[in-house]
């Protein structure tokens, strides 16, 4: 038994080290486990050490990590038979605990071979979570004041709806720091009386609601750098951003409803100008009629950068009447294709929100 146990131990190492290394480079292993690492420690190397173990010269021609977070280092160098080599792993492990398998593919040729052999590096372990501080719950600084973000987004909601959002805030200065007023819209208002004193080393809420009603705007809405003053001796004002998604309310519609409700009909969803030179200023024109039962509302039209577009000539339309939008397209400085987007919203509770597209492919003079 015992002499069946060394030939199946010896058998079982040719296995190995034949699956470990080739007769052209010999690594010491090819699988690293670093075992439990810390967050903390931000980053984790290890180098993989091989053997030019053929009769002649080596050299790496590919070394490729399986993502970002793990950047390598190698020999740049030929290898002569028998000099040795290394591939180096880095693993960034800020911001992803938790176990971690990754792979690093490398490609080596041998002088006088038409093509390049493969092996894989692999490296892993499990990242220990930092103990968290301050500036991971309140990322963004203003001065002495730190917020859990400087973007309030209140959701989805429609124009009968309210939506609240909370803003949190931390004081690490040595200092009370009063927050003194905030510019909001009109849409948007706070449920703290303003002013509010934040004591050192201490933190606050404001929830902010905003009225869907006020708001008077449709589709994705923004407010930008909304000013709060405080007596921050670093920074006295800091800007806030707010933003939130409002569709036209539609109450529940039986089949009944919807026959007598108004409907949007667009003459056509895309224009394509075809092949254009950079410089020309392209138009066309969207026509919209109403063939529902009911009058229809042009609530609102938008546009992705690149290109203006004209207020409709009627922005209710009664059944059977017909309105355009005109679009229009500068090309200077442009090249290649180009889409651009029209936003139309509409009363129309069957598809309130339409994607219009243009799209051309400019050309430079030169090409």
């Amino acid at each position: 038994m015992r002499t069946l146990g060394l030939i199946i131990a010896w058998w079982s190492a040719i296995i190995w080290g034949c699956a470990q290394q080739d007769n052209i480079l010999q690594f010491e292993k090819r699988v690293h486990d670093f075992g439990q690492l810390k967050e903390e420690d931000r980053k984790a190397t290890y180098t993989f050490k091989f053997k030019n173990v053929s009769d002649k010269k080596v050299w790496l021609t590919y070394v490729k990590p399986s993502c970002g977070c793990t950047v390598p280092e190698w020999t740049k160098d030929t290898l002569a038979p028998g000099e040795e080599g290394f591939v180096k792993a880095t693993y960034n492990m800020w911001g992803r605990p938790g176990p971690f398998t990754k792979s690093i593919t490398v490609r080596y040729r041998k002088e006088g071979d038409t093509e390049d052999r493969t092996t894989i590096l692999t490296i892993k372990g499990v990242v220990k979570p930092r103990p968290k501080g301050i500036s991971d719950y309140y990322p963004v600084k203003y001065g002495s004041l730190r917020f859990n973000n400087n973007h309030i987004y209140f959701g989805n909601i429609t124009d009968r709806d309210k939506a609240k959002a909370t803003l949190k805030i931390y004081n690490e200065g040595n200092q009370t720091i009063t927050i003194k007023s905030i510019q909001l819209p009109e849409a948007i208002t706070t449920e703290q009386q303003l002013p509010i004193r934040i004591q050192p080393k201490d933190s606050t809420k404001i929830t902010f609601v905003l009225d869907g009603a006020k708001a008077n705007d449709y589709d994705y809405v923004t407010y930008s750098r909304v000013e709060m003053l405080t007596d921050d001796q670093q920074q006295p004002k800091k800007y806030l951003y707010f933003s939130v998604s409002i569709m036209p309310y539609f109450p529940p519609l039986s089949e009944k409803d919807l026959a007598k409700a108004p409907k949007a009909k667009f003459d056509k969803l895309r224009h394509d100008f075809g092949e254009v030179k950079s410089g020309e200023l392209l138009k066309t024109t969207f026509k919209i009629t109403n063939e529902g039962k009911q009058p229809l509302r042009i609530l609102k039209t938008k546009t992705s950068c690149g290109c203006t577009v004209s207020k409709p000539a009627k922005e209710v339309l009664k059944p059977g009447e017909t309105t355009s939008i005109e679009v229009t397209f500068n090309t200077q400085g442009r090249s290649g294709l180009q889409r651009k987007t029209i936003t139309v919203i509409t009363n129309d509770p069957r598809q309130p929100r339409v994607l219009l597209q243009i799209s051309a492919n400019v050309v430079r003079p030169s090409e």
